[in-house]
């Protein structure tokens, strides 16, 4: 479960002090400090919070790993798969995140405030991963359950093979929203790349403002979206499939869409 382990000693490091003493001792120059870390903190460590300073240290991926009940305060930047297959508990990383963050996690919460440079979310089944700045490529990509909150703009391909839970965007995403979903659904308040639904069977993808001029072909539909700059309404264009369980829109301030269908 915990690879490298054994490799490791002391295996009785119990107070936050002592843990923070490895940290800066062998993090500096062994990239699984963080796998015996997280080790420690859920199997070792007696309390229930624990607080870590990784500013003097280099993005240590994998910690809070299989968090189950533990409170995880990290201050500076982390590496790769921050809170990786947890299952409850709270992370809170107050920097910072390489890619990875809360993969394949099954529940808990994990809060970033800083940003992450991608794959959020992996296969998640449950739980809330909140980002608060830019986010990389592919967030939820195989997700089935939870929530993903985005407080500023993602990457491409989010959403990608989605089959459930949640996506809040509140700022922009690139290319590739939804490509292949199955399920769930996807919000995003600012604008979005293109090529979005491609190839989707399921799920429910919501845009509230697309500001460029573009093309948009969805052989789900049998339509053609084009976006316009006559008119000074607002228009939500909603697309319905009738064979499918899946619906885009479009709310388009001061633009009107209109409905190409091929003959």
């Amino acid at each position: 479960m915990y690879i490298k382990v054994e490799e490791f000693s002391p295996k009785n490091l119990k107070t936050q002090e002592e843990i923070q003493k490895f940290l800066e001792t062998i993090g500096k120059r062994e990239v699984y400090a963080g796998i015996y870390v997280s080790y420690l903190v859920n199997e070792v460590y007696p309390e229930r919070k624990i607080k870590l300073n990784l500013k003097r240290l280099p993005r240590l991926p994998f910690l809070g790993l299989y968090n189950t009940e533990k409170t995880w305060v990290l201050k500076g930047n982390a590496g790769n798969s921050v809170g990786r297959g947890a299952k409850g508990g709270f992370i809170i990383v107050k920097g910072d995140t390489g890619e990875g963050v809360g993969e394949y996690m099954e529940g808990g919460k994990i809060i970033i405030r800083g940003r992450c440079d991608g794959y959020a979310g992996i296969g998640m089944k449950d739980g809330e991963i909140i980002i608060e700045r830019d986010v990389g490529n592919v967030v939820g990509r195989d997700m089935k359950g939870g929530t993903i909150k985005i407080k500023a703009n993602a990457g491409d391909n989010v959403g990608v093979n989605m089959e459930g839970g949640m996506i809040e965007i509140k700022g922009n995403a690139g290319d590739a929203v939804g490509k292949c979903m199955k399920g769930g659904t996807i919000k995003i308040e600012g604008d979005a790349g293109d090529d979005i639904g491609t190839d989707m069977e399921g799920g429910i993808i919501e845009i509230k403002g697309i500001k460029r001029f573009c093309w948009k072909w969805y052989d789900r539909w049998n339509c053609y979206c084009k976006k316009t700059q006559i008119g000074i309404y607002s228009l939500t264009l909603t697309i319905l499939s009738t064979y499918h369980s899946h619906r885009i829109s479009y709310t388009m301030p001061q633009n009107l869409y209109k409905i190409h269908k091929p003959l």
